[in-house]
């Protein structure tokens, strides 16, 4: 098995991404800033 420790930091990492991602979609002026290319895109 492998190491809890890197299991738990891996989710973890993964839950912070998905908070920002969320926040990033209800700002899109944040959304641009961080993504131009999305900006373009849309």
């Amino acid at each position: 098995m492998g190491q809890p420790s890197a299991y738990i930091i891996k989710k973890l990492i993964h839950d912070v991404e998905t908070v920002v991602g969320k926040v990033l979609e209800d700002r899109s002026t944040e959304a641009a800033f961080w993504h131009p290319d999305r900006r373009a895109r849309r």
